[in-house]
């Protein structure tokens, strides 16, 4: 089975396979590298899982919302704290990697490494399903953590449109 290592430069996708379920799938053709799947409905928590690994991820916070990574054992190694256009994820061992999006109106995200390299590219694309592109840089190639940033990359802009989606209709409740 192939990993994300394996596919530099190649178009990977995040997609739903099914409209009403909070399931997204990284995939090249019929490779699957990686699922995202929300535990219960729309709350918060979601596994990762790779053929190698599994990590869960949930937001925290309410003013200072932040995404918290465990282990299969419950055990933090990695934190993201965000704005509306960066983040940066810091690992128990140190590693720190920083999320930026570049352009506005239909903007595609970076994961950079710390010498500021990209690593990853996510481009989404909103419609009838979230669908996104996601490219491997060569200087991701080597970095151990890039299901990780490829996976809490998406959970951050999945959990950004449900936001946007929720102040829109509360926008709209609170003029009728």
């Amino acid at each position: 089975m192939p990993t994300l290592q394996d596919v530099i430069g190649q178009e990977l996708t995040w997609e739903q396979p099914a409209l009403f379920k909070r399931i997204y799938e990284l995939r090249m053709s019929e490779t699957v590298f990686a699922t995202l799947t929300w535990q219960r409905g729309w709350r918060s928590v979601a596994d990762l899982k790779t053929p190698y690994q599994q990590w869960t991820i949930q937001r925290q916070g309410f003013w200072r919302p932040r995404i918290i990574v465990s282990d299969n054992a419950g055990m933090v190694i990695a934190r993201l704290t965000h704005r509306w256009s960066s983040g940066t994820l810091t690992f128990a061992n140190g590693a720190a990697y920083t999320i930026k999006r570049q352009g506005f109106w239909n903007g595609e995200w970076f994961w950079l490494t710390p010498q500021e390299t990209p690593a990853l590219r996510i481009k989404p694309r909103w419609g009838g399903s979230r669908r996104a592109r996601v490219v491997v840089e060569p200087t991701g190639a080597a970095l151990p953590e890039l299901p990780i940033l490829a996976g809490v990359g998406w959970y951050l802009l999945i959990q950004m449109a449900d936001e946007a989606v929720a102040a829109s209709a509360a926008t709209t409740a609170a003029t009728v």
